[in-house]
């Protein structure tokens, strides 16, 4: 898998404020596994090459390791490249992992996955995103036709504003649609020959990875906890417009800040989950850079208690690759704690709706949250319906707990080590 290594964004306020984010808070993560070794996506980690070559269109899946569609749709975003080179040789296939670079996805626009752009001459700076497949799709023969025609279009309203605009080879070359998937279907390693080989999994720098020694040992939730609290807050919330106090969003955030100083576990957590939110309700309007001052206004540790080095790491949902679980392990852990430290009927019905709140307007992995938002909605056995007693509060999120798990065992079996 190739990784392209170059220049980073510079020079903004914008950037400066994200790099010093990152360098306060974060551990780096690993490369992400998930298109490791395939010789047919390139691990995209800046935009060097994309600028590079004016005549190739770039097709680039913005994902997160931890994501259970992102990790559905990976065989098919891996076939598609293995044809691209039959549709045409100028149509190059790469991948960014927005959980190690969530900064560039962040000024890219990204807010949940996996998300589908395209990038050429042209096209402009954030790209263009896919009309039918933006959020990925499990057709080949549907992601390519659709990356296609998506880019014939793209072309077409750039020529339309720069008439000496010169064509495109994947553009001037006859189209596939509509779809016989014959030729696709006979792309051979023939067809491909001529392609760069792809770098070794340690030149792209994707090191091996061995099974924690907390997988041996007796997890410890409050690490994971902590930890999806921590990868919401630094991560999933940066990227967002928070809007103004009166938004669906803003009380979104608010319920859900209010139930963690309420019922998160350990005190000084709980101090500090109150300090953020009093912070973030004095704020006329949250963008992502007043969000980032908000909660560097908060001082640090942002969860003394229980907390791990570096704020995010994962034990009990560690697995046994970078990509397997983590947050949303955790987020179930959290989920399931807020509601067990509910004394009251009323808190837990709190809670229940602030974890379905961030799940809609925060959670980053789209079809996740259109599946639980789906169960919540279910006229046989509503969220609401669930609300009225802590009792049945806690039952409702272990049931939507287990679907979940049955779907995604028959999607994406769980990497976790014995």
């Amino acid at each position: 898998m190739k990784s392209l290594q170059g220049e980073r964004n510079q020079g903004t306020a914008r950037g400066v404020m994200s790099r010093a984010w990152a360098g306060i808070w974060l551990v780096a993560a690993p490369v992400a596994a998930l298109y490791a070794g395939d010789p047919n996506v390139i691990t995209v980690r800046d935009f060097t090459l994309l600028r590079s070559r004016p005549d190739t269109v770039f097709a680039l899946e913005f994902f997160a390791g931890w994501c259970g569609h992102c990790q559905a749709f990976a065989p098919v975003w891996k076939q598609a490249a293995a044809s691209a080179c039959a549709a045409s040789p100028s149509l190059v296939f790469g991948a960014m992992d927005c959980a190690s670079d969530y900064v560039l996805c962040r000024s890219m626009g990204i807010t949940g996955y996996p998300a589908i752009r395209l990038y050429g001459r042209g096209f402009g700076p954030t790209g263009v995103p896919l009309r039918a497949c933006g959020n990925g799709c499990f057709s080949k023969l549907t992601l390519l036709d659709d990356i296609l025609s998506t880019a014939r279009a793209a072309f077409a309203a750039a020529s339309a504003g720069s008439p000496g605009l010169r064509p495109l080879p994947l553009l001037s070359s006859p189209p596939v649609s509509p779809l016989t998937g014959a030729r696709l279907a006979a792309a051979s390693a023939s067809e491909c020959a001529g392609l760069p080989p792809a770098a070794s999994d340690q030149a792209a720098g994707t090191a091996r990875f061995d099974p924690p020694i907390e997988m041996q040992q007796r997890p410890v939730p409050m690490a994971d906890i902590a930890s999806a609290v921590a990868y919401g807050i630094q991560r999933e919330l940066v990227k967002i417009e928070l809007g103004p106090p009166a938004s669906e969003r803003r009380s979104a955030l608010d319920a859900w800040l209010a139930a963690l100083a309420a019922l998160l576990p350990g005190p000084a957590n709980r101090a500090n989950m109150l300090r953020l939110r009093s912070a973030a309700r004095a704020r006329e309007s949250l963008s992502p850079e007043a969000w980032e001052q908000v909660v560097l206004s908060t001082p640090p540790p942002l969860l003394p208690d229980g907390s791990p080095a570096g704020a995010i790491a994962w034990a009990a949902c560690r697995g046994a690759t970078p990509d397997a679980r983590g947050y949303p392990c955790g987020l179930w852990l959290l989920f399931h704690s807020l509601l067990a430290q509910a004394r009251t009927d009323a808190e837990a019905a709190a809670a229940l709706r602030a974890i379905k709140g961030y799940v809609q307007f925060f959670f980053g992995c789209t079809g996740c949250s259109q599946h639980f938002l789906a169960m919540a909605r279910a006229e046989e056995d509503s969220l609401e319906r669930a609300a009225r007693t802590a009792a049945d509060a806690r039952l409702w999120l272990w049931r939507a707990h287990n679907t979940v798990n049955r779907r995604l065992n028959v999607s994406v079996p769980e990497q976790v080590k014995p």
